[in-house]
C-alpha cells in the first residue's frame, strides 16, 4: 500500500488557515515551550519554505539541534489534532468529547477508580445512542465487559445482550446501505481517471479476538454449570490465543492475558489439582518479578486475587500454617481484596470466611481474629449480604466460640446461625442437618452429638451431589473431617490432619494440554518463544 504522507507544506497551510480563537486556544496550549515559537512563525510566513524555517529556527536557537525541528512540527501537529476538533462545530464537538470522556473512563479504571469509570462510561454510552453514534455505544459495551465481568451494576431487569443485538442490528443496516451506495458508485466512476488511493490491505479472516470472547461465552456458561473439567479445556483455548502474539483491535489485551491466567489458577484449584497450581503460582510470581504483567492498580488487584486464590487453596489442602503465614505476610493485600476488589462479592466473601477460620485456629491470633470478625461483619452488613457465604460466616462466628468453649457465645450464635438460615437459606436443605450437629454440640450430651454426625455421614454416603459440595466448600472450612471426628467422640481437630479429599483426576490429554501451556507460558514471560 502506498504511503501518504503529509507534504512539507501542510503545516504551514493549516496554521495560516486558523481563525483568531483557534489560535488563541492553541496559543495558551504552547506557552513557555518551543512550540509556542513554531506556531508564530508559521503563522506569519507569507510563502513557505523549508530553507527559511530552517534558518529562523538556528538565528532563534543557535544552540539547539537542528534535527529537533522536524520533532517539533509532529508535537504541533499532535496539538493541533488534539485540539482543533473541540473547536470545529457544535455536533463535532459532541463526538470528540464523547470519545475523550470513555478512554478517560478506561484510564480511571485502569487505576482502580471503577466507580468513576463506571460514570463516565454510563455517560458515554447514553450521549452516543442520543446523537446516534451506535459504534461507540457498542465499544463502550466491550469496555463494560472489561471493567465487570459479570455485569454487577446493570439491573437484573435488563437484557443487555438483547440491547446489544439491537445496537448491532442498527449497525448493520447503516453500513449495509453504505455498502450499496459504494457499489453504485463503482459502476458510475469514469473509468479514465486515475486512482490515487489505495485501501488498506485485505481484511484478515482470522479473527482471533472474536473467537476469544466467544470462548469467553462458552467459559462463563460451563463454570455456571459446575462444569470445571470442560471449562479447563476451554480456558486453555482462550490462553494460547492471547499468547500467540496476534494483534487484536483492542488496547488492553495484555491484561485479558493477566486476567485469563488468574482464572486458571481458580479452576485448577477448583479441580484440586495441586501439582499444576503450584507450578501455575511460580509463573504468576516469576512474571511478576520480571516486570511481565501490566502495571497499575488494577493489575494490583489481580496480583490480590491471585494471592487470595493461593490462600484457600492452601486451606483446602489443609496446609494451615502456610496460610497463616501468608495473612502474616499478605494482610494488607488480602484485607483489601475483600473489601474494595471488582471480583463478586461471593468470590470475596468465601475468602473473607477462609482467613476467618485460619483466625481461628491460632490462639495467638486473636486479636487479628476480633478486628476481622467486626470489620468483615459490618462489611457484610452493608452490602446486604445474603449470599451463601452470610450462611458461612454465621456458621464460623459458632465455630469461634465452639473452639474456645465460650459456652454462653456459642448458644447465641447457634440461635444467630439458625435465625439467618430460616430467613434467608431455607432451599439450601443441606444445611438443616448440620444445624441439628450444632444445637447438640451447643449443649453437653455427648452422645447426641455422635448420634447425629453419624447421621450426617449417613446421608452424605446416600447423597453423593451434597458431599461433592460440601468437599468443594473445604476452601472455607473442612466440614467432613469436623463431623467425622466428632462421631468418632473427638471434639475438634487437630492442625496436622490430612486432607481426606486428594487431588480430582483429569482425562489425561487435558493434563499434558495445562503442562504443556504452563511451559509455552513460561517461555513467552522469559522471552524464549
Amino acid at each position: 500500500m502506498r504511503d501518504f504522507r503529509m507534504p512539507s507544506i501542510a503545516l504551514w497551510r493549516v496554521v495560516r488557515s486558523l481563525e483568531d480563537v483557534e489560535m488563541r486556544t492553541l496559543w495558551r496550549r504552547v506557552a513557555h515551550t518551543r512550540l509556542r515559537w513554531l506556531l508564530h512563525t508559521l503563522r506569519q510566513m507569507p510563502t513557505y519554505s523549508d530553507e527559511a524555517l530552517r534558518k529562523a529556527y538556528k538565528e532563534a536557537f543557535p544552540q539547539a539541534d537542528g534535527r529537533l525541528l522536524r520533532v517539533y512540527k509532529q508535537q504541533l501537529w499532535k496539538v493541533l489534532l488534539e485540539e482543533l476538533p473541540l473547536r470545529h462545530g457544535e455536533n463535532l464537538a459532541l463526538e470528540v468529547q464523547i470519545w475523550q470522556q470513555l478512554w478517560l473512563s478506561v484510564l480511571l479504571w485502569q487505576r482502580g477508580l471503577g466507580d468513576i469509570a463506571e460514570v463516565l462510561w454510563y455517560r458515554s454510552i447514553s450521549q452516543a445512542v442520543e446523537v446516534g453514534w451506535y459504534e461507540i455505544a457498542l465499544w463502550g459495551l466491550s469496555l463494560l465487559e472489561l471493567y465487570e465481568r459479570d455485569f454487577h451494576y446493570i439491573s437484573k431487569e435488563q437484557d443487555v445482550s438483547a440491547w446489544a443485538m439491537e445496537i448491532f442490528r442498527h449497525i448493520k443496516e447503516r453500513y449495509e446501505a453504505t455498502a450499496e451506495k459504494i457499489s453504485a458508485l463503482e459502476d458510475y466512476r469514469l473509468s479514465h481517471l486515475p486512482r490515487i488511493r489505495e485501501l488498506p490491505l485485505p481484511l484478515s479472516h482470522n479473527n482471533q479476538w472474536a473467537l476469544y470472547l466467544r470462548l469467553y461465552a462458552q467459559l462463563i456458561q460451563k463454570v455456571r454449570k459446575r462444569q470445571f473439567v470442560e471449562g479447563l479445556d476451554t480456558l486453555l483455548n482462550m490462553l494460547f490465543i492471547l499468547i500467540q502474539g496476534v494483534d487484536f483491535p483492542f488496547m488492553y489485551v495484555h491484561f485479558h492475558l493477566m486476567l485469563s491466567y488468574t482464572n486458571l489458577g481458580i479452576v485448577l484449584t477448583n479441580l484440586r489439582k495441586w501439582a499444576l497450581y503450584e507450578k501455575w503460582y511460580a509463573l504468576w510470581e516469576e512474571g511478576w518479578s520480571r516486570g511481565f504483567w501490566p502495571k497499575g492498580e488494577r493489575a494490583l488487584m489481580l496480583r490480590r486475587a491471585a494471592i487470595a486464590i493461593r490462600f484457600t487453596n492452601l486451606v483446602r489442602q489443609y496446609k494451615w500454617y502456610q496460610a497463616r503465614q501468608l495473612w502474616e505476610k499478605e494482610k494488607e493485600a488480602l484485607t483489601h481484596f475483600v473489601l474494595h476488589s471488582h471480583e463478586t462479592l461471593s468470590f470475596r466473601a468465601n475468602r473473607a470466611c477462609a482467613i476467618y477460620f485460619i483466625l481461628i485456629l491460632f490462639p495467638d491470633l486473636k486479636l487479628d481474629r476480633i478486628q476481622w470478625r467486626i470489620r468483615i461483619s459490618q462489611w457484610m452488613e452493608n452490602q446486604k449480604f445474603r449470599e451463601i457465604a452470610f450462611m458461612w460466616w454465621e456458621f464460623l462466628f459458632w465455630y469461634d466460640a465452639y473452639r474456645y468453649r465460650q459456652q454462653h457465645r456459642m448458644r447465641y450464635a447457634y440461635k444467630k446461625l439458625r435465625q439467618c438460615w430460616q430467613k434467608y437459606f431455607r432451599e439450601h436443605e443441606r444445611w438443616q442437618p448440620v444445624l441439628r450437629l450444632v444445637r447438640a454440640l451447643s449443649g453437653a450430651l455427648c452422645r447426641t452429638q455422635r448420634r447425629r454426625a453419624s447421621l450426617l455421614l449417613q446421608r452424605w454416603a446416600k447423597l453423593p451431589e451434597e458431599r461433592q459440595r460440601w468437599e468443594f466448600d473445604a476452601i472455607i472450612f473442612p466440614m467432613i473431617d469436623f463431623v467425622k471426628n466428632i462421631e468418632k467422640g473427638g471434639r475438634d481437630f487437630d492442625l496436622n490432619l490430612l486432607p481426606s479429599v486428594d487431588s480430582a483426576s483429569l482425562p489425561q490429554p487435558l493434563e499434558e494440554k495445562v503442562e504443556h501451556f504452563l511451559e509455552r507460558f513460561a517461555q513467552h514471560i522469559r522471552g524464549t518463544r
